[in-house]
């Protein structure tokens, strides 16, 4: 699907819908995206806003950052543009539970931060396109997302410090248009080398899913991205509608309550007019909203209090069905408390689980306050085990454990599932807690022996089936010791 306009007059038109910037810092990388953002915004900003060209080298191993960075600061010098670039200290890299995509992500936001802050940016400009639209479109919909996420990027994000307000003037353009844009003016770029790693989830999606799609649907590629482009921009106006059906603003709203009849009303209503920071205590309501305006406010208000990696379907769900007395542990130690009246609180966890660790196979390892043993066996372990006792010690499958990419021992994450051996299906984590009355503040720093894609084992409670020992195999015996915390 072709637009009528040109890739300059889509430009312009985005520009102009968004509110006028003084300073903008263009954020290029050196890809055929970025340079075509830097040229365009050179030729159609330059006299009506400070521009400066920001370039970050992540410096990540076995990558041509190093040579897109100069070539990026070439670039500006060429236009007459101010250049303002960073080299990362150390290589960016993946760490426990981080992809490398994660990382590379949250420190280029750390430089986008700092260079708004130094250089007093009023906006910086992203490259980002209808591909990426359609590739955002679909890798939220397999994580289950909904109009929020499905509808992806948006033209303009306003500021929420440290960052200054986003501009995406190029949504409405597809990458090989951009790219022919470029080639007819002789404009160079330089491909970066991750763009094909399929190993990169993003990746896989655009040099394998898209044109499957595409293959199977009998249509051009180029197609099936702009109706994807247009399912999302159908579905950002759709969530900017329910948005506006929000009843009150954040800090003066109330939680819906999934289960009405299990709440009370709170005695005193004016009491959180006393709270110093409102954003950080909530009532529950005894008149539910929909469900698409109930995940809706609980989630604005999260976004608030906590902020944005505490606004997953999970956790928006364990606050939604929870009752009054109850604590919510949410990801990054961040805790709910709902007291008897129903008024939800956010706070710090005082006992902050330790990082996830590898265990090797044999060998013991330090995990807060455990010390956790494994061993290769032959007999399996048959003894009755009773959560939160310890020593607590099981036996897997060393087959399987080796076939799942070996184990971890780390905390719960929100809205886990195991598949208890001998019960049949699944079972989520917090309601094993809740069945074994492992008080709320354990929870967090209770020991979970993990594979990277599922639950191997909860200590003091039955192993996954996943891992049960087949006759014939050998096995892994774990055993997971309390030996209090380390001086």
């Amino acid at each position: 699907m072709k637009s009528r306009l040109t890739v300059e007059e889509r430009f312009i038109a985005a520009i102009s819908e968004r509110p006028a910037s003084a300073s903008i810092g263009l954020a290029v990388s050196g890809g055929s995206d970025s340079m075509a953002l830097l040229y365009l915004a050179a030729r159609h900003l330059a006299g009506s806003a400070k521009l400066v060209v920001l370039c970050f080298d992540h410096a990540i191993d076995g990558e041509n950052s190093a040579a897109e960075f100069a070539f990026v600061e070439n670039a500006a010098k060429r236009l007459g543009l101010p250049f303002f670039g960073r080299r990362a200290d150390r290589p960016v890299r993946a760490s426990r539970g981080i992809s490398l995509e994660m990382a590379a992500r949250a420190a280029r936001r750390a430089f986008f931060a700092s260079a708004a802050r130094e250089l007093r940016l009023d906006a910086i400009a992203t490259a980002h396109q209808r591909d990426d639209v359609a590739e955002t479109l679909l890798l939220r919909l397999l994580r289950g997302a909904g109009a929020a996420g499905l509808s992806g990027l948006r033209p303009f994000s306003p500021p929420v410090p440290p960052l200054p307000a986003i501009v995406r003037p190029l949504l409405d353009c597809g990458r090989e248009e951009l790219r022919s844009w470029l080639r007819r003016r002789r404009i160079r770029w330089m491909d970066d080398i991750a763009n094909s790693n399929e190993a990169i989830p993003r990746c896989r999606v655009r040099l394998s899913l898209i044109p499957e799609i595409a293959r199977i649907m009998g249509k051009p590629q180029d197609e099936i991205v702009a109706s994807l482009a247009q399912s999302a921009a159908i579905l950002r106006d759709e969530d900017e509608f329910l948005d506006s059906l929000l009843p009150n603003p954040v800090g003066e709203t109330r939680i819906p309550s999934a289960k009405p009849e299990t709440r009370r009303r709170n005695p005193n209503p004016d009491s959180r007019r006393r709270n110093p920071k409102p954003d950080t205590r909530i009532p529950f309501t005894n008149s539910p909203l929909p469900p698409a305006l109930s995940r809706r406010m609980v989630r604005r208000w999260l976004l608030s209090a906590v902020g944005p990696n505490a606004t997953g379907f999970d956790s928006v769900e364990a606050l939604r069905n929870a009752h009054p007395g109850e604590t919510v542990n949410l990801p990054g130690g961040a805790v709910v408390d709902i007291d008897a009246d129903g008024i939800a609180t956010v706070r710090r966890a005082t006992t902050v689980a330790a990082p996830a660790v590898p265990l090797p196979i044999p060998g013991v390892v330090r995990w807060g306050s455990f010390s956790i043993a494994t061993e290769i066996v032959s007999e399996v372990e048959r003894r009755r085990e009773t959560p939160n006792r310890w020593p607590s010690s099981c036996t897997l499958s060393l087959r399987a454990v080796r076939d799942a990419g070996g184990l971890s021992v780390r905390s719960r994450s929100v809205g886990e599932t195991m598949a208890p051996f001998g019960l049949g299906g699944t079972k989520k984590l917090q309601d094993i807690f809740v069945d074994c009355r492992i008080p709320a503040r354990l929870r967090g720093t209770y020991p979970v022996i993990a594979a990277p894609s599922r639950v191997a084992w909860l200590p003091g409670y039955r192993i996954d089936a996943a891992f049960a020992v087949a006759k014939g195999d050998k096995a892994v015996r774990i055993t997971v010791e309390e030996v209090g915390h380390e001086e």
